[in-house]
């Protein structure tokens, strides 16, 4: 080997067998030391990326903050990477990827004068690396990216990964961790260089890592040494781009890394509530920013630290161990309070925004009960929205009860009460669900009112023969023997070949998964309870509760509810079946008692030979169907010659697949940060070791059955609109304030908006656009408040920003550079 490029680095979890501050601890302890190593050795480089960090630093150690900026003025110190800090990068969406690159670029430019920002990404520890992050990459300005896992399997470590929309970047594939142990370096470098001698250039990671540590003293003299011992070789500290500028020129000899991912597949289902609150998060906040934006042209203000507050909460919970589920028991609670705290800051966001938008409404009209609905999308909706309110006076009647009618511009519209969430016998609170179309960013007012009438059963009827539900497009058929959805017919073709299940999958107390696919033992599944046990479980003031009912039926929708067990664990299952489309709501109430076990919720479709994708950042990935546990944002869709099922998850990644069956994991109840070694035994056997996902815990889907076609082309609309869905309050306007008209609309249904706020100097609208199809497209984009029309070109999967400043349109990469 001519020159070997030397990366000394402190990979430092923020999180991982500890909480957030002893991760602070180890930054300040790590930080001093590398400062330290930079002024006491000439030649020496320490490298480090991750922008929390530093921050981290600021707030905690000024004065070793200073000594870092010095050092990194001076060439000494080298800011890697630039991104807030190394997250998973398989269940952020595209915009977060996005959010963790410009969040960090703009902490490192306002800190630190002379940085100039990295040319090559850095993300060693992650567990995998979507397809859809190559795109952004480049958009972004990056060349490079280097990575760990997965290792490479020829030992190739320069490679060409290839993305969608045509793009591409070098791969550097770390060898042997991106560590060192302490005194130990020769012990790695040693074997790298007789491996890789024939390689003109290498890159090698060193330094103590995974609390902390960085360089040491004697690793440092131990490096000298063998300078002396390999004189063939020329061995520098270096940064990335150094080592990039070298081995660009060779590109095109590079092979070609396929896919980066499938590695430590537990990773995708581990505690399912931050997966779920982190996905609503992104929903969330990505809402906000559109009614804040839509408000903010009709004059209303906001407060930027807020969004700055949840954009926060959402990054730092992304990190590659608090996301993926590999943390301890503290930290996860700890994730959830940030998110949790994000969401509100969202919410807060979206309800000022919504009272802006609400201006010019009408007081109400006597009798009226007066709901607001605001689509947040720049495409029509038709939605089935649940709103409650209140009566204007406690109805104490045992023999009459107030029914509802709903209005929406002068026209009665399907509706149906429904149980309200609270608990009191009294005809007070209401919960209605109706059926409305909505124009792109648009106000809706809708119209209830209410009429005495007497009081209905509250109990619709036990299920003794099977639930045939035809809407005239949908034909569903419950077994009141199983409680199971057995058949589902949709334009005359029947898409269930066994009836949906939850199946128990045994499993490892290693929530990583680092032999996860080799646990694929069917252990059972749960079964339809007995009259008694419904009745226990339900907790009703009667012995015997028939375990399949319908609860809900209207002009609206039809529930079903049956009830299961295995074991001590339980589960209430609802069935929302539509009066009008094809789209079936499973909603799961789960109450998991089962230890190292994969809870999955099983669709055996009757496709044939069908094709599996999965979303993912900014693209679809064709999902292998072997059996193995595999990764999907938002959705998935299977579909053969003439059929396809869409399948629209709220925060389950993780699903397996063979065949025709879709198998979605619910959870995977592994012991907490439970990391196999050699084969010594993980769980001490002595006392009881909590487990992952144990308890009461929700999960919801979207199934929709249709043509192949339709599909495609929908999906991506209606996953939109699924997880950011119309926002409704019922109040009385006060008549104060303009109506405020839209905003703007999308003529495309398969193009998202998936950004669209101000951009980050305040100067112009962000807005981004992306083609969700595997080829070409194009659509057209109105601006309503000027009436320009702009026709926007894709190649596959492409996404495109844009900055509209004083009605022009400027192209400009993620980060908002023109």
């Amino acid at each position: 080997m001519k020159k070997l490029h030397l990366l000394s680095n402190a990979h430092l979890d923020p999180v991982w067998q500890w909480r957030w501050q002893e991760g602070v601890g180890a930054a300040i302890t790590t930080f001093s030391a590398a400062a330290d190593f930079c002024e006491e050795f000439e030649n020496y480089i320490f490298c480090h990326n991750e922008a929390i960090l530093y921050r981290w630093i600021e707030e905690n150690d000024p004065a070793l903050f200073c000594r870092i900026q010095k050092l990194v003025a001076e060439g000494k110190w080298h800011i890697m990477g630039g991104w807030y800090l190394q997250p998973d990068c398989n269940m952020p969406s595209g915009e977060s990827l996005i959010r963790q690159i410009q969040t960090g670029l703009e902490y490192f430019r306002e800190k630190f004068p002379t940085f100039q920002k990295p040319e090559v990404a850095i993300n060693f520890d992650s567990f995998g690396h979507t397809r859809g992050l190559v795109q952004i990459l480049q958009d972004a300005g990056y060349r490079g990216y280097v990575c760990m896992r997965p290792e490479s399997a020829d030992g190739d470590r320069n490679q060409i990964w290839k993305g969608f929309a045509n793009s591409s970047v070098i791969v550097y594939r770390v060898f042997a961790a991106y560590n060192t142990l302490l005194g130990q370096v020769d012990k790695k470098l040693e074997p790298f260089l007789a491996r890789f001698g024939d390689m003109d250039e290498g890159l090698f990671l060193w330094g103590v890592g995974n609390h902390g540590g960085g360089p040491s003293r004697k690793d440092y003299q131990i490096i000298e040494e063998l300078k002396k011992k390999y004189p063939q070789t020329e061995i520098v500290h270096s940064t990335p781009e150094a080592y990039w500028r070298e081995i660009e020129k060779k590109r095109d000899g590079f092979a070609d890394a396929g896919d980066l991912n499938h590695v430590n597949m537990g990773c995708y289902t581990s505690m399912i509530r931050i997966k779920q609150l982190h996905q609503r998060l992104e929903n969330e906040l990505a809402r906000a920013e559109k009614m804040a934006a839509h408000a903010a042209m009709f004059g209303a203000k906001f407060d930027d630290s807020a969004f700055r507050r949840a954009e926060e909460d959402l990054m730092f919970c992304e990190f590659h161990d608090i996301l993926p589920g590999s943390c301890i028991q503290s930290a996860e609670e700890d994730a959830i309070v940030h998110l949790s705290h994000g969401i509100a800051e969202a919410e807060k966001i979206q309800l000022k925004a919504f009272f802006a938008l609400s201006g010019g409404q009408p007081k109400a009209e006597s009798g009226e009960y007066p709901i607001l609905v605001y689509n947040p999308h720049p495409f029509a909706v038709r939605r089935d929205v649940e709103c409650e309110f209140m009566l204007a006076d406690q109805n104490w009647s045992e023999e009459e009860f107030y029914d509802v009618s709903v209005h929406c511009n002068g026209e009665k519209i399907p509706c149906q009460l429904e149980k309200e969430s609270s608990n009191l016998p009294l005809d007070w609170r209401k919960k209605v669900v109706f059926s409305i179309e909505m124009q792109p960013f648009s106000m809706n007012r809708v119209r209830v009112f209410t009429q005495r009438k007497p009081v209905r059963p509250r109990m619709l009827g036990d299920i003794s023969d099977d639930l045939l539900f035809d809407n005239g497009e949908l034909r569903v058929r419950i077994s009141a023997k199983t409680g199971l959805v057995e058949s589902i017919e949709a334009g005359g073709k029947q898409y269930l070949e066994e009836s949906f299940s939850l199946q128990v999958i045994e499993n490892y107390c290693d929530p990583w998964g680092f032999h996860y696919d080799d646990y694929q033992k069917d252990l059972g599944a749960f079964r339809l309870l007995n009259e008694q046990e419904s009745a226990a479980f339900a907790a009703v003031a009667k012995e015997r509760l028939s375990p399949v009912r319908v609860i809900e039926d209207g002009e609206v929708r039809t529930v079903a509810e049956s009830l299961f067990g295995y074991r001590s664990s339980r589960a209430a299952v609802r069935y929302i079946l539509p009066k009008k489309g094809t789209v079936v709501r499973v909603q799961i109430d789960l109450y998991n008692n089962e230890k190292d076990i994969k809870l999955k919720m099983r669709v055996r479709t009757a496709l044939k030979d069908a094709c599996l994708k999965g979303r993912t950042a900014f693209g679809m990935n064709v999902l292998p169907q072997s059996g193995g546990e595999v990764v999907a944002q938002d959705y998935v869709v299977t579909a053969d010659a003439e059929r396809a099922v869409s399948a629209i998850h709220f925060g389950t990644y993780g699903l397996s697949t063979r065949e025709n069956e879709l198998n979605f994991t619910l959870l995977n109840s592994s012991a907490y940060c439970a990391h196999p070694i050699d084969d010594r035994v993980i769980m001490m056997t002595d006392r009881f070791g909590a487990r992952i996902d144990q308890g009461e815990r929700h999960f919801e889907f979207e199934l929709n059955f249709s043509s192949a076609e339709s599909r495609w082309g929908q999906i991506e609309k209606e996953s939109q609109i699924a997880h950011q869905q119309p926002y409704a309050i019922s109040y009385f306007p006060t008549g104060n304030g303009k109506t405020c008209g839209g905003m703007i609309q999308i003529s495309e249904p398969s193009v998202a908006l998936t950004a669209c706020r101000p951009s980050r100097n305040k100067d112009a609208l962000l807005i981004r656009l992306y083609n969700s199809l595997d080829r070409e497209n194009e659509t057209d984009v109105i601006l309503v408040a000027d009436g320009a029309r702009k026709t926007v070109s894709f190649l596959p999967y492409q996404f495109k920003s844009f900055l509209i400043r004083d009605g022009k349109w400027i192209a400009c990469n993620c980060l908002e550079e023109e």
